[in-house]
């Protein structure tokens, strides 16, 4: 049957199997997603030493979502339900049954198919971790100090492996920093532990109006949708779109108007869930991080992004230095911002357009636009856009200089 080169039209199939044999038609694959990072090589998987001023990108595939609040230890889900680990294996934070002395710079698999690939389903901080399964059981490991893995034990007892926390419905991890851990549950109940005694981060850290730590997971009133905190304060969102605060005030984070600091060198401490203004129309946070950054954002379901905090590298955006701060939220310029999360003294976030944007400080190149150097250097106090197109959701969590993002397959 003779063959055309005509582009549109009706074939039979040994038609359509000629024009495309002649080449006439060429099928490509769509390529695999891919995942890049950038910022300090102690965080990144590229089985080297060298920091990226620029994205990167990672072998071995794409992950789901990767956690970091400090470099020192990275958790990623992959869509085939499997979890990796790198960094050090101090206090077997790692989860890969190993003790201290060894650091993996490239991702190593933790045993199991069946862990959740969504973005609330793993966190990790610098002395532990937490995944999520796909039944709804809850996994912790490394250092429990003071309780902080919430298995009941409130010594310094240390775990290698994945141990579970009791119960099947937990959906949502808010966090896991400086000794203390949160999660939601499918019923929306949010449960808290860990230390809630330490006088130089917060007395009531915990949110229970005292100042005993607990080792099991104890609920917080409310029903909540979303749950996160920085070493000094915790934040969520509850299911009416109320969006709460408490910890410490350093900076105006908490974004209740109140200022810094306060009286003789102290700050304003809130050892109850308080509202920020009369909004219900709050929609997403960022993940935690451990950096002491002070610096806050949240979106709304219009897409609008608000910062508050500390603002001494830029970090809120806002075209100002130094020493400005904002005690509430501010709205960042634009209306299609869809994923933002803290880096140390910056930020970085996503638009629906999938362009990629950052500002704050620049330490060990985590920018991402191919300048580096000291965290005083090339400072941004205005979003500036990384070159390319990404995925705008999920964002990956961040460490202190450490950033990753995906890029869709094409």
């Amino acid at each position: 049957m003779a063959i055309t080169d005509q582009e549109q039209g009706v074939w039979e199939l040994d038609e359509a199997y000629n024009k495309q044999m002649a080449g006439y038609w060429a099928y490509n694959a769509p390529a695999d997603p891919a995942t890049f990072g950038w910022g300090t090589y102690y965080g990144l998987p590229l089985n080297d030493d060298i920091n990226r001023s620029s994205p990167t990108q990672i072998g071995g595939g794409a992950f789901s979502y990767i956690s970091s609040t400090s470099a020192l230890n990275v958790l990623g889900t992959r869509s085939d339900g499997s979890l990796w680990a790198w960094g050090g294996t101090s206090m077997g934070r790692l989860g890969n049954n190993e003790g201290p002395g060894t650091y993996y710079s490239s991702p190593v698999q933790i045993p199991g198919t069946t862990w959740s690939t969504a973005e609330n389903g793993v966190s990790a901080s610098w002395a532990n971790g937490a995944a999520l399964k796909t039944d709804g059981t809850l996994w912790v490991m490394g250092a429990n100090y003071r309780g902080s893995l919430g298995l009941n034990q409130p010594g310094a007892t240390y775990y290698s492996s994945p141990t579970q926390i009791p119960g099947t419905t937990w959906s949502n991890i808010g966090g896991f920093v400086t000794d203390c851990g949160r999660a939601i549950k499918t019923d929306g109940t949010l449960w808290v532990w860990g230390r809630n005694d330490n006088a130089a981060q917060l007395p009531g850290a915990l949110g229970l109006n005292d100042t005993i730590s607990r080792s099991s997971p104890t609920q917080l009133p409310g029903t909540w949708s979303q749950c996160m905190n920085i070493p000094t304060a915790t934040y969520g969102i509850k299911t009416n779109g109320t969006l709460w605060s408490w910890g410490m005030n350093q900076a105006g984070q908490l974004g209740l108007n109140q200022g810094w600091p306060n009286g003789a060198g102290g700050y304003v401490r809130i050892s109850s869930p308080t509202q920020i203004g009369t909004n219900t129309d709050w929609s997403l946070l960022p993940k935690g991080t451990n950096a002491g950054n002070f610096c806050i954002a949240a979106i709304k379901t219009n897409n609008t992004l608000w910062v508050w905090g500390r603002n001494d590298n830029g970090q809120l955006g806002l075209n100002q230095g130094f020493p400005a701060y904002a005690s509430s939220p501010i709205q960042l310029p634009g209306t299609n911002w869809s994923q933002v999360r803290i880096r140390g003294s910056g930020m970085f976030a996503s638009k629906t357009d999938g362009t990629l944007w950052a500002w704050g400080d620049n330490a060990q190149g985590s920018i991402g636009n191919n300048t580096g150097g000291s965290p005083t250097a090339n400072e941004y106090s205005s979003p500036v856009q990384i070159p390319g197109t990404w995925v705008n959701s999920p964002l990956h969590g961040t460490g202190s200089t450490l950033c990753f993002a995906n890029v869709a397959g094409s």
